[in-house]
């Protein structure tokens, strides 16, 4: 396992049908990451959000990691367990054939990351615990940067993460990051 300092912070969301619903995932085949797109949210403030959903007229979402502006990592949801980050009516080409038919959800680990501003740039804390994070996960799974998605990558038309939308090549450089730490556990 990649050696880090990350301290995770378990706090499970409550079992619900909008943002824990118990499902167990079927096998992870990749590692999706998305963008908060609430300015200034803490990691606990967007678990929280989450959390919240649990009302009968709540919206579906979660996700398995939230990393926030100084690094800080809540996890929401135990990864036998599927998170709601990734659903959609329609999916790119791409995830049909690598993930299958079902839902993406069955299959992938979600990691949402706060930002500062709607533009949507990630902290160095946060790059670093998600990259570190990712990484991490990438061992477990035994995946590598090729199994790293974006929220858009899966079905086509989200502006998630938007800073890595508007700046592919910001999206290349996280994936060398964490391949460059996979290469680095592999080494020692």
């Amino acid at each position: 396992m990649i050696q880090t300092d990350l301290r995770i912070k378990q706090d499970f969301l409550t079992p619900n049908p909008h943002s824990r619903p118990g499902d167990k995932i079927k096998e992870v085949k990749g590692i999706v990451l998305h963008w908060t797109a609430t300015p200034k949210a803490t990691a606990q403030n967007i678990r929280d959000y989450f959390e919240s959903l649990k009302a009968p007229e709540g919206r579906f979402a979660s996700a398995h990691f939230v990393v926030g502006l100084v690094g800080e990592i809540v996890q929401c949801i135990p990864l036998d367990e599927i998170a709601y980050h990734c659903g959609s009516k329609t999916y790119t080409p791409e995830k049909e054939k690598r993930l299958g038919p079902d839902s993406p959800n069955f299959y992938t680990i979600g990691i949402e990351q706060c930002v500062s501003d709607m533009i949507g740039k990630f902290t160095e804390k946060t790059l670093s615990s998600a990259s570190r994070l990712t990484a991490q996960l990438c061992v477990k799974y035994d995946l590598d940067a090729n199994d790293l998605w974006t929220h858009q990558g899966i079905v086509g038309w989200k502006d998630c993460p938007r800073w890595y939308n508007t700046h592919p090549q910001d999206w290349i450089a996280f994936k060398k990051r964490v391949d460059d730490l996979l290469k680095k556990q592999r080494e020692d």
